[in-house]
């Protein structure tokens, strides 16, 4: 409290007392969500994810292996064509200050559902703060660009050979002793046919021998000559370019200019923030809510949740006894069913804004917390305290001072990305030590913050200076979590825990699942390149190291086995009742690979030998059943 109002006092030394009682109260607010034992929660720390080299050149790749007649897809080289889904209006252009660069720290604002939360993020590259890589990086080019330009050794000029053929082609013909040579060299029946139409005309004729000669003597080409000025090609590095701009301007290049063309012409800003609309894409996807929710009113209620199992096999369409994600998707997206939705929660994440647009973000947030009458006043995000619906200058300076909700430290790592960490340093008192999870498996630091779930992360991929941040609603709050092995298959043995599964929302344990006990998981993820989007975009892990090892059943299993799913159920079977039962051990109304294998190994027979034959009688139905299963 007494940091804040140093703050304040510094803003208006006349020590107003308004000005004083509003940093009291925002100072006692942000101080409130936090525990005095922070160690309960912090530190927690998993490694970055190193993503594989950017997939954009794919599909031109895979387009030079086929022939197709058509001109290859450009490339884009300015920002706004290679970044399309970062925010680069010019006002995240502006020119850091000297303070700026040699500070790491990012104050940040984190709009959860109950109420917008303070983040710092601490980010260095290679130990340093994040902005000094580009600086770094402009040395660099400098430097580069103050050497004398590498010679480039072309070729000769495909117009060289043609001048040399001409040359040799057309020279002999313009001689007069070379006439002769080219008559003598006329077939016999051209000089028939001249000595008839010789004979014919009437002797020593100007005209006519002036019309002959034309004929004989080609014309002469006028010789083609060398380029003087080498062809144009695009500048293969920064250097090149800033080079050429000195060679045309005649001036050095400076700080300042180098800067300005990275960020507006090579690589973008520096702090590249994702864009508003993929923020929001998934944030509606709710398919097995809306399946189980038969009567719509937003509550899965215990009648409903009973009849979970009977609700997801009606999405069976293709009954196969597998149900996928795309049949859940395709009745949860009825539209005599569906319920309408509005666009999503929009943008999630914001910077500490200054003064000139403390104003637009702030309407920002406070649309992110609409009231239930449409008639009354919007919700005010709690770092209002005068309620006058705007950020002043005296909250701003608080804002700015006041301490974080969460501390981060992101340590990127270009050298040796193995050593690359996102640690959570300091936490509040929303978070609990159960409610917090680090799992290196999925590179994620999980915390519940008001009844949401927040997944943050960090990914890097090469060696570049811009930093990304982005932060998405994830959607699909049940589907990543009931199903086990996250394949996108809902078999008959995993359907048998649906229920057991979905209680886990039931955080009230009263017998439903209300919208509030499923919110879907928010993730923040930080990213050294233009990389946060390509993490953010997938479904988020939740289980990676569920998958139990497959045990691959006899021959015969697996002819029967139609729909893939390593169990044979009554109705692929093709013997009868006691047959069945007496592969099926333990009484599960399904035969597994194991069964089938002990099965064989119970009949002293090697898997490989044995034949569907063995299970069932060899009458009339079951041969034809078997032929069809093969």
């Amino acid at each position: 409290m007494n940091r804040s109002q140093a703050v304040i006092q510094k803003v208006d030394r006349r020590g107003s007392t308004k000005i004083l009682v509003a940093a009291a109260v925002v100072s006692c607010a942000l101080v409130a969500l936090r525990v005095a034992a922070d160690e309960t929660v912090a530190p927690l720390s998993v490694p970055v994810k190193v993503l594989p080299s950017s997939q954009g050149n794919d599909s031109q790749d895979g387009m030079q292996n086929q022939v197709v007649m058509q001109r290859p897809r450009p490339q884009p080289t300015t920002p706004g064509g290679k970044l399309p889904q970062y925010q680069l209006g010019h006002h995240h252009r502006t020119l850091p200050t000297e303070a700026e660069l040699n500070n790491p720290t990012l104050r940040l604002i984190l709009a959860l559902p109950a109420q917008p939360i303070l983040i710092d993020a601490t980010i260095t590259i290679d130990g340093r703060p994040f902005l000094m890589a580009r600086e770094r990086r402009i040395q660099q080019i400098l430097e580069d660009a103050a050497k004398p330009a590498p010679e480039v050794t072309q070729p000769p000029a495909e117009t060289d050979a043609v001048v040399d053929a001409v040359g040799t082609e057309s020279a002999p013909a313009a001689t007069p002793d070379n006439e002769d040579t080219a008559g003598d060299s006329v077939s016999d029946e051209d000089a028939s046919e001249e000595s008839s139409e010789s004979d014919s005309a009437p002797e020593d004729d100007p005209a006519t021998a002036q019309e002959e000669a034309a004929e004989t003597t080609e014309p002469e080409e006028e010789p083609v000559a060398s380029p003087t000025v080498p062809e144009y090609t695009l500048p293969a590095t920064v250097a090149e370019r800033v080079r050429r701009f000195v060679a045309a301007t005649g001036e050095a290049a400076t700080v300042d200019e180098v800067r300005w063309l990275l960020t507006n012409w090579v690589d973008g800003p520096v702090l590249l923030m994702l864009n508003d609309n993929f923020q929001r894409f998934r944030a509606n996807q709710r398919p097995v809510f809306n399946v189980l929710d038969a009567d719509r009113d937003g509550t899965i209620s215990a009648g409903e949740l009973a009849n979970s199992v009977a609700a997801f096999e009606k999405c069976d369409f293709n009954r196969n006894d597998i149900v996928e994600y795309t049949e859940l998707a395709k009745v949860a997206n009825d539209p005599k069913l569906r319920k309408p939705q509005h666009s999503g929660p929009g943008k999630l994440i914001f910077r500490i804004p200054d003064e000139s647009s403390a104003v637009a973000m702030y309407r920002r947030i406070a649309a992110r917390y609409p009231t239930p009458n449409p008639g009354d006043q919007p919700l005010l995000p709690r770092f209002d305290v005068n309620a006058n619906g705007k950020l002043d200058a005296d909250e701003l300076a608080v804002l700015k001072a006041a301490k974080p909700d969460l501390s981060f430290t992101i340590a990127f790592n270009t050298k040796d990305s193995s050593t690359s960490r996102i640690e959570v340093t300091a936490a509040g008192s929303t978070l609990s030590g159960s409610s917090a999870n680090a799992a290196d498996s999925t590179g994620s630091i999980d915390l519940l913050i008001g009844g949401t779930t927040v997944s943050f992360s960090a990914v890097q991929s090469g060696k570049s200076d811009p930093i990304s941040i982005g932060a998405v609603n994830d959607g699909y709050p049940i589907l990543p979590v009931i199903d086990p092995n996250e394949d996108g298959r809902f078999t008959i043995r995993e359907r048998r825990g649906l229920i057991d599964s979905l209680l886990k929302f039931d955080k009230n344990l009263d017998g439903s699942l209300s919208n509030e006990e499923t919110q879907a998981t928010i993730r923040v993820c930080f990213g050294l390149g233009p990389h946060v989007h390509r993490e953010l975009v997938a479904l988020r892990q939740v289980n990676p190291n569920s998958r139990t090892p497959v045990v691959t059943g006899p021959d015969w299993f697996v002819r029967m086995d139609r729909n893939g799913d390593n169990d044979v159920s009554s109705n692929e079977f093709p013997g009868k009742k006691e047959h069945f039962a007496d592969l099926d051990t333990d009484r599960d109304a399904l035969i597994s690979a194991q069964e089938a294998l002990d099965y064989d190994e119970r009949n002293s027979k090697p898997a490989s030998d044995s034949k569907p034959t063995v299970v069932a009688p060899p009458d009339k139905t079951t041969e034809e059943t078997v032929t069809e299963t093969e």
